[in-house]
């Protein structure tokens, strides 16, 4: 009994974990899903990118996420970033994530 409980137990949290991990792009970004509505914009090769706009919310399969953090080195060394449209539901900017950028 304990071990079966174990292997359904382990089995949930990696479903669980695939779920809350899920990555998907839209328009200029990649998105990693961080919570039952919400994403944070991650890492992705931006270094032809001139303008930033991080819309307040996107839509992936149906659902419409509020896009509420940036991640850590998101735009690191995107040199030719000129312009960043930041919305008010981010309220959290991961360390670096506009390092290296003029």
């Amino acid at each position: 009994m304990g071990k079966r409980f174990t292997t359904v137990l382990t089995t949930l949290l990696l479903a669980v974990n695939c779920i809350w991990a899920q990555q998907f792009k839209s328009g200029d970004l990649m998105y990693e899903v961080t919570g039952s509505n919400t994403v944070k914009v991650l890492k992705d090769d931006y270094t032809n990118l001139k303008e930033v706009n991080i819309p307040a919310t996107v839509k992936y399969k149906d659902i419409e996420y509020a896009v509420t953090s940036i991640g850590a080195d998101a735009f690191f060394k995107c040199s030719n970033i000129i312009s960043v449209t930041i919305p008010e539901s981010v309220t959290s900017i991961g360390g670096g994530a506009f390092s290296g950028c003029i």
